[in-house]
């Protein structure tokens, strides 16, 4: 999301290649490929002893093209313990400069404390509150990427815009949640309140939009029970957000943990 908006906008003032690398290559990263004219490396998990050669070959690559800055985002384990060797001049964004206090990917975490103790001068950050983050715990200023306002109605020139009811129409509140359904994002809170509005017969519907990445079984039972909810279970291509915020009413941000939200940036 973040990294797929600043390349956009980057593309339009600086000579940009861009490299995405996945453990498969999904339609969705096949989107942003194409979108961004974008290079694919398929690397394979960390256990794998094949992975350390994939991100050899991805280094000796990035080399060859003799950039005047490689910017990542993010790091793998080998990555950030080759990136010294191979390439000179780099920054490294990251995401979260606080991990949720529920994640559990362990290669992720183990990574992003290498980089941050071997990159510690090369961090990059998307918002002033990670800004401020950093210098708390870290005791010293991050570079500041902030991101551009997204204009998504140029994705979707192709779409079908807009909710064509006059309010005469409208009967019911439409209230939505967007994004990856993660654990931080406090969905369970969402599916209570809507319990709370049919009880007492508000006139409402939820629709979630959004990929579930846990709990699935059990937060598929929940929106089952409750008629007043719509789920929609996959990624949602950029030529679809307009439409999905002009058909609803409201925003719904039911986060546990955030320190940045990128379907409010996209609301306004």
């Amino acid at each position: 999301d973040h990294s797929f908006t600043m390349a956009r906008e980057l593309k339009r003032s600086i000579d940009l290649k861009v490299i995405i690398t996945a453990k498969s290559y999904t339609p969705e990263i096949s989107g942003f490929c194409e979108k961004l004219d974008a290079v694919f490396f398929k690397r394979g998990r960390f256990i794998n002893p094949l992975s350390f050669l994939n991100e050899i070959n991805l280094m000796r690559f990035i080399r060859r093209q003799k950039a005047d800055l490689v910017w990542f985002n993010n790091f793998s384990i080998y990555q950030s313990l080759l990136a010294k060797l191979f390439i000179k001049k780099l920054i490294l964004n990251t995401h979260d400069v606080e991990l949720h206090p529920d994640e559990s990917d362990f290669h992720g975490i183990i990574a992003q404390k290498i980089a941050l103790k071997l990159y510690r001068k090369r961090i990059a950050v998307m918002s002033n509150t990670q800004q401020k983050i950093f210098e708390e715990k870290y005791s010293r200023t991050p570079w500041l990427l902030s991101l551009p306002v997204i204009d998504y109605y140029e994705a979707c020139s192709e779409s079908k815009t807009g909710n064509s009811k006059d309010s005469a129409e409208i009967t019911k509140v439409k209230f939505f949640f967007f994004g990856s359904v993660l654990a931080y994002k406090g969905i369970e809170r969402l599916l209570e309140a809507a319990d709370i509005l049919e009880k007492k017969g508000c006139k409402f519907e939820v629709n979630i939009f959004g990929r579930i990445r846990y709990n699935n079984d059990e937060i598929i039972r929940r929106i089952k029970s409750n008629k007043n909810i719509r789920l929609k279970d996959e990624f949602i291509d950029y030529r679809e957000i307009y439409n999905v915020y002009s058909e609803n009413d409201m925003l719904i941000i039911p986060y546990i943990h955030v320190s940045q939200c990128g379907p409010m940036l996209i609301g306004y």
